[in-house]
């Protein structure tokens, strides 16, 4: 599918931030189906955030996770789709077309691949888990590696980096990781976190408080099987 991509653009100058014509094709699929089924909800996008619909009900969309990645030719990218009632999750969908792999999950109904409902790992020891992590931004890596890395590096299995919040998030709810942390935005948490909870694990912040506002640019996020959560949140705040 890369090979098709026929623009490539830096978002506002950045040269670590791209948006594609495969991320537009994807958002306008996805804002078409949501206003066709409920006209009167209001929709948040990473591409397009314009759309000024006052309603208790917003769909949050990342269209493409891992531009950058999914740029290189990496298949690691992943489509999100989440529902916010109030400020408050209900609703995700998340989408792996490289794994041909459809995760979603309602409040309260559980959390699935497919028609298969999945559950968080059951490790017990940092030492044994593996924490997956991301960097975005290029000018903040250096400290974000220094304050969420550095202090679990010794003291897990292995860091995975693939390069996308959404994949990385909803591979904890699948029991693929122990654990993932990243700071991002609004979009690649929203979906993905709510699968995590529906699958019996634990969100929060990196001090361990729960997230009260899903909307603010950045979001500090550790997803886990809950077991471990307390052991990673004691390593980044020594």
């Amino acid at each position: 599918m890369q090979n098709k991509l026929k623009s490539i653009k830096n978002k506002k100058g950045r040269i670590d931030d791209f948006v594609t014509d495969a991320d537009i094709a994807s958002e306008k699929i996805i804002v078409e189906a949501i206003n066709a089924n409920f006209p009167k909800h209001a929709i948040l996008s990473e591409e397009d955030n314009d759309k000024d619909i006052e309603s208790d009900y917003l769909w949050v969309i990342d269209p493409i996770d891992g531009t950058t990645i999914y740029t290189a030719g990496m298949p690691t990218v992943a489509i999100s789709v989440g529902l916010l009632f109030k400020n408050k999750p209900i609703l995700g969908v998340v989408n792996l077309p490289a794994l041909n792999s459809l995760y979603w999950a309602q409040k309260g109904k559980g959390a699935y691949v497919g028609g298969k409902k999945i559950k968080v790992s059951n490790k017990k020891r940092l030492i044994h888990s593996v924490v997956g992590s991301d960097f975005k931004i290029i000018d903040a890596r250096v400290e974000e590696f220094k304050k969420t890395n550095l202090p679990l590096f010794a003291k897990v299995r292995t860091m995975p980096m693939l390069g996308s919040a959404v994949l990385g998030t909803v591979f904890v709810a699948h029991g693929i990781y122990d654990a993932y942390i990243h700071r991002a935005h609004p979009w690649d948490f929203i979906a993905s976190a709510l699968i995590v909870k529906e699958a019996g694990g634990k969100i929060t912040d990196y001090k361990g408080k729960t997230i009260q506002n899903w909307l603010q640019y950045n979001i500090d996020i550790i997803a886990s099987n809950g077991i471990i959560h307390d052991q990673i949140l004691s390593q980044l705040n020594k």
